[in-house]
């Protein structure tokens, strides 16, 4: 990543990426391998298991939920590292509250309690859910 400069055409981030994966469950782990693999030594190991987790929480809902390709953007600041998951669902997720014992449901609790912000934008093609990780600025 170089952060020396933001380019104007990626409307204020530094740099951008964007990886397709097909819906299957093996789509989880290498979407989350990718945006680490990525990210390499940007920001701290704290951060980058965060967004390893708040990925696989993402893809997970459009593998299982939505069951459609799903594209991952990752994009990058100077102190913001931005994850956008796309689907073709224009419906919007809604937050549960599972019971104790449900083996899932939890995945927005999960974005909410660990991501800075997150969001959703929804396209005539479906939708993007996407969150934000601040970032201690890179040190010269």
């Amino acid at each position: 990543w170089s952060s020396d400069v933001c380019s104007s055409d990626l409307k204020g981030w530094c740099a951008a990426v964007e990886w397709s994966f097909p819906p299957t469950t093996a789509s989880i782990a290498s979407a989350r391998n990718a945006v680490s693999d990525q990210l390499g030594r940007r920001t701290g190991t704290t951060t980058v298991e965060d967004i390893r987790l708040l990925v696989s929480e993402l893809v997970t809902n459009a593998v299982v939920h939505v069951g459609s390709t799903c594209t991952v953007t990752l994009r990058t600041s100077d102190t913001v590292i931005r994850v956008e998951v796309g689907d073709g669902c224009r419906q919007i997720p809604v937050r549960r509250h599972p019971a104790p014992g449900e083996a899932s449901g939890r995945g927005l609790l999960i974005i909410e309690t660990v991501a800075d912000r997150w969001g959703v934008e929804v396209g005539e093609a479906g939708k993007t859910v996407w969150f934000e990780m601040d970032t201690p600025p890179a040190r010269s």
